[in-house]
């Protein structure tokens, strides 16, 4: 190889390195996949007769992962503020909000009569 592949290829490392790590919108969208493809058993079914998770983090529901906003902040988010990785994954495609100008998704989980608040992420981040 020539000198000049060299530089270009010592660059992209340098650009990549950068992008994994310290781009807001990357590290958020990596952190968040991680999170959840090391913890799916934690996430609990949503449906009649599916049986309790231990240790529990949130929900899977259709192409979602329904987060608890109390392991969003503390677990998934550990290092990172947690509006702003959400504001990320939203602008990424992979946050579903329950309108304009909000972060959660409501949903009714099943026992519970009024809806509850979720950082619902969706399944296609495990693809990123």
């Amino acid at each position: 190889m020539g000198e000049a592949t060299d530089a270009a290829l010592k660059c992209f490392a340098a650009w990549y390195e950068y992008f994994r790590n310290y781009d807001p919108l990357s590290r958020s969208v990596s952190k968040v996949g991680e999170f959840i493809s090391s913890n799916t058993e934690r996430f609990q079914e949503l449906g009649r007769g599916v049986e309790p998770v231990n240790d529990k983090v949130g929900y899977r529901k259709k192409g979602l992962f329904l987060i608890l906003p109390e392991v969003f902040r503390e677990q998934v988010c550990a290092g990172l503020v947690a509006d702003e990785t959400a504001k990320s994954l939203e602008t990424a495609g992979f946050l579903t909000t329950s309108g304009s100008n909000r972060l959660m998704y409501s949903n009714r989980v099943t026992g519970n009569p009024t809806p509850q608040r979720f950082y619902a992420v969706k399944d296609s981040i495990l693809a990123a």
